[in-house]
């Protein structure tokens, strides 16, 4: 799968940003912080407003999660690229399984983290750039 996810997502052609080690990062879902571990991807945001417009997003966000990454690291910016249709034609309709394909993609490729649609950012193992987090109900 990863090499047709590649056809159609060929990581080299992408710009960098730098995301600082002690950056707050924001999350509204499931995710608790005294329960879950940072042990598959997630979608977060370096912009609280940007993330909270996900507190209501299909189903309200039970909880609200702020992490603090624990290095200096880029990610790819992916702004202006769709990804859905990427999904469709790999015939992946599922958002969890899509989430783990791009994952395993990215990490396979050496990186720690994507941006998509302004500021959502994907952090395919977040264990890796995260030292801490906090939740709160919402």
């Amino acid at each position: 799968m990863n090499s047709h996810l590649a056809e159609h997502l060929p990581l080299g052609k992408f710009p960098r940003i730098s995301i600082a080690e002690g950056t707050e990062l924001h999350h509204f879902g499931t995710l608790d912080a005294s329960n879950h571990q940072l042990d598959r991807p997630i979608w977060v945001s370096d912009v609280f407003e940007g993330a909270h417009d996900y507190k209501n997003f299909g189903v309200p966000a039970p909880r609200y999660t702020k992490l603090i990454t624990s290095i200096s690291f880029e990610i790819l910016d992916l702004n202006g690229v769709r990804l859905q249709p990427i999904a469709m034609q790999l015939k992946i309709y599922d958002h969890s399984e899509w989430n783990r394909c791009l994952a395993k993609y990215l990490s396979s490729s050496g990186v720690l983290g994507i941006v998509y649609a302004g500021r959502e950012i994907f952090l395919p193992e977040p264990a890796k750039v995260i030292k801490n987090m906090s939740s709160q109900p919402c």
